[in-house]
């Protein structure tokens, strides 16, 4: 769409540019009939970002010399300065915010989990002494471990003369007459069939000056694995583990963009052949060539 600036002129020594630590302000005069000056006076609006100068934060408009009239415009652009800001400095990571969750697994998942904990102890021996294995029982990709089965010792061993797990009764093997089960020693967990792990998110939020540096901020982090650039709130030296930026999103407020990362922090650490590191890209964010105006 075009705009009423494109039909007007800049002044000639209408332009003034300076520049500090953390501001590039730009001063354009431009210049025009009356009726295009005004009407480019109602087009722009205060805090409105211009590709080429910045933010505009100011404007005046005054008559010129003969039929001239003249459209001030001051614009700035402040620096993104990565990681290491100084104090006060505008842009970079700002905020952090730590959430914590409760997620339900399964007991048997938990790495000191005892098949005692929610399953009963059977025999088809009446009487049967607790073997030595109802303390170590447990599972794993083979099964269950820890002499889970195991001919009790006394009476002629065949197949029918054994231990075995179950929650209930019904959840044992069929025997053959005239053997049933007997209870040897009930769960120590009944009805204890989940436990709760926390599962800690990080929301950080970082300020940009333009759109393009806020994407760049949100695109080379995401899906990689890495710390973020604020800290972890202690979660990483306390817990061990790993963080995973899990995506985000960009937004504007008011003269500045803002990036949103959202990491996942896993307390084993997350696959190395699914995620990779994100390693200098987190340190350093911009490209030198975003910096340079």
């Amino acid at each position: 769409m075009a705009s009423v600036f494109d039909e007007l002129q800049i002044k000639y020594k209408g332009f003034t540019q300076s520049k500090d630590s953390e501001t590039k302000s730009t001063i354009v005069i431009f210049q025009g009939s009356k009726e295009l000056v005004d009407a480019a006076f109602d087009e722009k609006r205060i805090h409105s970002h211009d590709e080429t100068y910045g933010t505009l934060q100011n404007m005046h408009v005054r008559q010129g010399e003969g039929p001239f009239w003249e459209l001030e415009c001051e614009f700035t652009i402040e620096y993104y300065q990565g990681v290491g800001n100084s104090a006060g400095t505008a842009y970079g990571p700002k905020a952090s915010t730590l959430d914590c969750t409760m997620l339900s697994l399964p007991i048997e998942s938990r790495s000191n989990y005892r098949m005692k904990w929610n399953n009963t102890l059977w025999s088809t021996i009446k009487g049967a002494a607790t073997p030595g294995f109802w303390d170590t029982a447990t599972l794993n990709a083979d099964g269950i471990t820890g002499t889970a089965y195991e001919y009790p010792g006394s009476g002629t061993p065949t197949a029918a003369t054994y231990y075995a797990w179950g929650a209930t009764q019904s959840e044992l093997p069929s025997l053959p007459s005239p053997f049933v089960w007997y209870r040897v020693h009930s769960m120590t967990k009944p009805g204890v069939e989940t436990y709760e792990k926390p599962v800690y998110t990080l929301a950080e939020t970082s300020k940009a000056n333009t759109q393009v540096q806020a994407q760049w901020i949100l695109s080379k982090v995401a899906g990689k694995t890495g710390k973020p650039i604020n800290g972890d709130f202690g979660i990483e030296q306390k817990f061990g583990g790993e963080w995973l930026c899990e995506g985000g999103s960009i937004r504007r407020e008011g003269k500045v963009w803002l990036a949103t990362l959202n990491w996942t922090w896993a307390p084993h650490g997350w696959d190395n052949d699914l995620y990779h590191d994100a390693g200098n890209e987190i340190i350093r964010l911009i490209p030198e060539y975003e910096l340079d105006y």
